[in-house]
């Protein structure tokens, strides 16, 4: 699958700079405008700076008449001289993605890299990530590249997710000596890799009005706060009721029952919880809202986060649950 010739897309960049490198880093995105300007295809930029606590990224829009044109800027050596220069700025990811028509009416295939680290290991393998990203935009049918950092007590692991528009092209860059050679330097990480597929993510959990993934990045924001909302009780009530009595006390080792209770996460928030909190939610979520609608969606949501947490807290004044032996 590609995308139409004409077909206009986004390359959407979310990326954390360090409060120190805010100034430089808006000089630097001043000076890649004012590249883009001369290159072929280019249609606009859209620069949003953070606004904590809500969103405490960058958001960088770079909009292209067609994928083509979005992809020779991203293996251009033009950019990649840029991006060495503030390569010190980064703390810690960036994410990138193409958001097209085509792409959001056929879904991509992902690879979902999952990688443990000890703290000294990480500096060095956010260097071998950063070679490894660059070497996958070189490649066919490339759409996007996450890493997600691990949050204590919920997710132990360094997360990538690294998508392609088809199946045959992923299993190309997965397959391919450039990957291979790569893999050789970072030969310290094989042993705490593991690599999963899937052609679903959280986007096919709503559906615009025309069938396609919403791609609004307030959309995006509130779909991933509600995510949060239905997560943080799931975690605490899975440790409390099924994972300390059934497998923490047992003596399962610490990696088995945090991969199980990841997984019984994921299917029910996949099935159930995220699809019933986002129609709980679609008034709140849909265009053209009115102001009342937004002012009461953000206090419900504040409220149920208050609760879940207070409900957290009281749960932990309680006695260990336990099965016995």
């Amino acid at each position: 699958m590609t995308v139409a010739s004409g077909s206009p897309v986004a390359l959407v960049i979310q990326t954390r700079i360090a409060e120190e490198g805010a100034g430089s880093y808006v000089e630097w995105q001043r000076r890649v405008g004012e590249v883009l300007q001369s290159r072929p295809g280019f249609l606009g930029q859209e620069v949003l700076a953070p606004s904590p606590p809500a969103q405490a990224d960058w958001i960088v829009v770079q909009r292209f008449e067609d994928l083509d044109h979005a992809r020779d800027w991203m293996q251009s050596d033009e950019l990649h001289r840029l991006l060495k220069e503030v390569a010190g700025l980064f703390a810690g990811h960036e994410d990138i993605f193409l958001v097209g028509d085509s792409l959001a009416r056929h879904p991509p295939v992902s690879a979902i890299i999952y990688c443990r680290l000890g703290p000294e290991e990480e500096e060095a393998f956010l260097e071998w990530e950063e070679r490894l990203f660059r070497a996958e935009m070189s490649f066919p049918g490339f759409v996007g590249h996450k890493l997600n950092q691990p949050i204590p007590g919920i997710q132990e692991s360094w997360v990538a997710v690294v998508t392609f528009d088809t199946e045959a092209n992923l299993q190309r860059w997965l397959d391919s000596p450039e990957r291979e050679a790569l893999l050789e330097q970072g030969r310290r990480y094989e042993g705490h890799v593991r690599i999963m597929s899937s052609n679903a993510g959280f986007g096919v959990w709503a559906r615009d009005q025309e069938g396609a993934p919403a791609h609004s990045l307030l959309w995006v924001l509130k779909s991933n706060l509600l995510v949060l909302l239905v997560l943080y009780p799931v975690v605490y009530l899975w440790g409390y009721l099924a994972g300390q009595p059934l497998l923490d006390e047992k003596g399962a080792p610490a990696w088995l029952s945090l991969f199980i209770g990841n997984l019984v996460s994921t299917q029910v928030l996949g099935w159930f919880l995220v699809p019933w909190a986002l129609k709980a939610f679609e008034p709140w979520l849909a265009p053209g809202r009115s102001t009342a609608t937004e002012v009461v969606g953000w206090a419900v949501l504040l409220v149920l986060y208050g609760l879940s947490m207070a409900g957290f807290a009281w749960i932990l004044r309680l006695p260990p649950l336990s099965l016995g032996s």
